[in-house]
């Protein structure tokens, strides 16, 4: 069997030519389960690559003042980052209106009062991945940005609550858009509510419609993202390892919204 998701057409050709009169079989699904599964080596190279990303954000955190720009920022999340022996990937830390896009690159914006701050970052240890989400302000939240946080939360720990084994991943997906949808944001929709995270950021299993049954060992990213382009953008990422009783969350950081004076 062959898993060939990362493959190239050419690559690909050249492994089949190698193996002239040999059958070769796609094994993208075979392999995608096998590693849904985590061993215990597995388990603490991830939560080793959680804490040091998280202990990142604190870095960034204490250094965080008006007038400090997003280029700034990210340059001390990925210092601390390469201090405690990881690469840093997938770095977004924006300010304000910047934070509705899901994705950016570091500007010269500079943080100003009353700024949401948006976290949504990585690093890999030992090849394995770290990925956290966190928000904080600079003063005292508006109304609107203490609103969405809320409902934000609200849908990731209605997720975590649903997790166990047996349970379809498409139930924990219903439970966390149904959690946002309670908490104050009626119109919040999402085509996912997380996935498996190990060698990749995003592997099976899938927390969306249809996903499958969860088991135990697995280790997933749950969030539940919300963006008003134009406006800003909230966002809350928890790890949970599946164990035969639910789920226990990896995180150790803090996860209501920081204020920073």
């Amino acid at each position: 069997g062959l898993d060939d998701a990362a493959l190239s057409r050419a690559a690909a050709g050249a492994i089949a030519a190698r193996l002239a009169g040999v059958r070769v079989t796609p094994a993208v699904g075979i392999v995608a389960r096998a590693r849904a599964v985590k061993g215990p080596y597995e388990i603490d190279c991830l939560a080793q690559a959680l804490r040091i990303a998280e202990e990142s954000i604190h870095a960034v955190l204490g250094e965080l003042k008006a007038g400090t720009t997003e280029r700034e920022a990210v340059e001390i999340h990925e210092h601390a980052v390469a201090a405690r022996n990881a690469t840093p990937y997938a770095t977004t830390i924006t300010f304000g209106e910047n934070t509705a896009l899901p994705a950016a690159y570091p500007t010269e914006r500079a943080l100003r009062a009353g700024d949401l701050v948006r976290f949504d970052l990585g690093c890999i240890f030992k090849g394995y991945r770290g990925d956290v989400a966190r928000m904080a302000v600079l003063g005292e939240p508006d109304a609107r940005g203490q609103r969405a946080y809320d409902a934000v939360e609200a849908g990731v720990q209605a997720g975590l609550d649903a997790i166990r084994p047996g349970v379809p991943g498409g139930a924990v997906f219903e439970a966390a858009v149904a959690g946002v949808r309670a908490a104050g944001l009626p119109e919040f929709r999402r085509h996912h509510a997380g996935h498996g995270i190990g060698l990749d950021p995003a592997e099976a299993p899938w927390l969306r419609p249809g996903g499958d049954p969860l088991e135990a060992g697995m280790v997933l990213r749950v969030e539940t993202p919300y963006y008003e382009l134009g406006g800003f953008g909230v966002n809350v990422k928890e790890t949970v390892l599946v164990t035969r009783g639910g789920g226990t969350v990896v995180n150790r950081s803090h996860r209501g919204l920081v204020i920073l004076d």
